[in-house]
């Protein structure tokens, strides 16, 4: 992620860990805007920058394998094609299958 700008937009993520959590949340986070910046690069600021143990899932970074795809705004989106926006909202495409914040379980 380029930090040029000094703009920033916040990042609304939808945060569970069963082990440690009653009940999902949705934390928000401040990261740098950058129009040109991927939904993953975002998801990488905060893993990074805010909670070493966010949890997401990606892998191939050319919109090929589907992995990151994600809830954008109430849309589903592959988060590795998909640039970021102002003021978003990250969820799981399923909630009822989450692992792990955005990882969900993909048996089946």
């Amino acid at each position: 992620m380029s930090y040029g700008t000094r703009e920033m937009t916040t990042v609304t993520v939808f945060r569970y860990d069963p082990a440690l959590d009653q009940e999902p949340r949705y934390e928000k986070y401040e990261v740098p805007f950058e129009p040109n910046e991927s939904i993953v690069g975002v998801l990488d600021y905060i893993r990074a920058h805010y909670d070493s143990t966010f949890s997401f899932r990606y892998s191939c970074r050319t919109g090929c394998c589907m992995i990151c795809t994600y809830r954008l705004n109430g849309k589903t989106v592959v988060t590795c094609r998909t640039k970021m926006q102002k003021d978003m909202v990250i969820e799981p495409v399923n909630k009822d299958r989450v692992m792990k914040d955005l990882m969900v379980n993909m048996d089946r």
